[in-house]
């Protein structure tokens, strides 16, 4: 007898059957793989913005003013390493330092990063890893971390 050897159009089936399901499995691990690596990141960008906006504030007496989304703050670039960029494939830092003033003539500063994305799920992310020590709060897709404030009542 002489039986030509090969698979029968069912087992291929049944294989690629199999091939589908493990597919469709790996899909969310690795996408929440994919987030976790980018929250991590984004964790990091935000410890080395503290980091050198602490040495600017020892350096110059001062914390770096205001700067826009994505934007590098003025004189902080000498604090940061090399070629660090607040603009990120999946999000952009947003650098705000805000003096305050209360009516019973109270003043002082709140100095906050913001990791801006349209990737709610990285927020949460972020919220739950890098929120539990750190003041926070989130309006929209941004998710506003305090680095530092100065409040004093006169």
């Amino acid at each position: 007898m002489n039986r030509e050897r090969g698979f029968s159009l069912v087992e291929l089936l049944v294989v690629i059957s199999i091939l589908s399901v493990l597919f469709r499995m790996s899909v969310p691990a690795a996408e929440s793989y994919r987030r976790h690596a980018v929250a991590a990141q984004a964790i990091s960008d935000f410890q080395v913005v503290r980091s050198a906006a602490y040495a600017q504030l020892d350096a110059t007496g001062a914390f770096a003013p205001d700067a826009a989304p994505g934007v590098v703050p003025a004189g902080a670039a000498q604090f940061l390493p090399r070629d660090f960029s607040f603009v990120r494939l999946q999000y952009q830092l947003d650098w705000d330092h805000v003096a305050l003033v209360d009516s019973s003539g109270g003043s002082g500063y709140v100095t906050m990063l913001s990791v801006v994305t349209a990737d709610s799920l990285l927020g949460h992310e972020l919220i739950s890893r890098l929120g539990a020590g750190t003041p926070h709060w989130s309006v929209g897709d941004a998710h506003t971390f305090v680095v530092a404030s100065d409040t004093d009542s006169h």
